[in-house]
């Protein structure tokens, strides 16, 4: 099985949301750094994550992945962390989709998961075609 290649710069909703949430938290970049590092060395995702089931959009069932985050900055634990939310996109390519303070949302929704997964698509698509505008 080939290993499993985590992208987290083409969600522009993601790329976004973690920027903004580096400024307040500073050790968050190296958190999610860590998580990389446990998904590319993981036998299976679930040993690192969570499977959202049960999502109306069959396209997307059993793709959409939670990962929770500690919250180092604070020396708080993953139950009171971030939650990442990734895509498998293809059995090689994991996309990380949004992220979000526990504290502030406890989860996503099944619409919010399908929009952010349209995104991706659409930035997919703008990051492979030269001189095409990016996506809104």
């Amino acid at each position: 099985m080939a290993p499993l290649i985590v992208d987290s710069v083409t969600c522009r909703a993601y790329v976004k949301l973690s920027a903004r949430l580096k400024v307040e938290y500073p050790s968050l970049a190296e958190d999610l750094g860590d998580l990389c590092a446990d998904i590319a060395k993981a036998r299976n995702l679930q040993s690192v994550g969570d499977c959202i089931p049960r999502l109306k959009y069959p396209e997307i069932a059993g793709k959409i992945w939670k990962f929770r985050v500690a919250d180092t900055t604070d020396n708080r634990g993953k139950s009171y962390g971030f939650r990442v939310i990734g895509f498998l996109r293809t059995p090689t390519i994991l996309y990380f989709i949004t992220i979000y303070e526990h504290k502030k949302k406890d989860d996503v929704t099944r619409d919010e998961c399908k929009k952010l997964v349209r995104q991706l698509e659409a930035d997919i698509r703008s990051a492979n075609e030269p001189g095409a505008p990016p996506s809104q």
